[in-house]
């Protein structure tokens, strides 16, 4: 059976390569541009009783905190193989990717050879545990608030904290 891949990240040139190089390997890779088509895409085949055999998730993507989107993965998929991907990755992201149960991080920039063989090389080493199933079923929630703040107030400032909260993927001010 083929081995089918998620590959999440928001640079096209990154995507096209790792996705043909993946699949001359024999992967079957679907792409995602961002976060939230990435979370649609795994809820859409876990629903039609399809899993991903690997996530591959850049940190940084135009919608979401990619480690927040790990950790939602994480949650309600904990037996999912997770590997981190990017080029921007600080002792920050570090130290919150050390908090969860991610397979490996990549370092980019990577030519797409490189990264096939690091990935089978991961993938290797990995032993694989028996599914066991589930009774208790995680939910996530879609909340919407309004919060008026002080004229006076640093709007960045509440908007980052309103975004960086735990158990908050997704902070948008309008």
């Amino acid at each position: 059976m083929q081995k089918r891949i998620l590959l999440v990240d928001d640079e096209a040139s990154i995507r096209r390569s790792l996705s043909m190089g993946l699949a001359q390997q024999g992967y079957d890779v679907e792409l995602c541009e961002n976060g939230l088509d990435a979370l649609k895409k795994i809820e859409t085949y876990n629903s039609n009783n399809i899993s991903f055999d690997s996530i591959l998730l850049d940190i940084n993507l135009p919608d979401i905190d990619g480690i927040k989107i790990g950790q939602v993965i994480k949650e309600k998929y904990p037996d999912q193989v997770l590997i981190f991907i990017s080029g921007y990755a600080n002792s920050a992201n570090m130290d919150d990717m050390k908090n969860m149960e991610y397979t490996a991080f990549v370092a980019k920039p990577f030519a797409a050879t490189e990264f096939t063989e690091k990935y089978e090389e991961i993938m290797s080493t990995m032993v694989v545990p028996e599914k066991e199933v589930k009774t208790s079923k995680s939910t996530i929630e879609s909340k919407y608030a309004l919060i008026k703040i002080d004229k006076n107030a640093d709007f960045f400032e509440v908007s980052r904290n309103l975004y960086f909260m735990d158990n908050v993927v997704y902070c948008d001010a309008i």
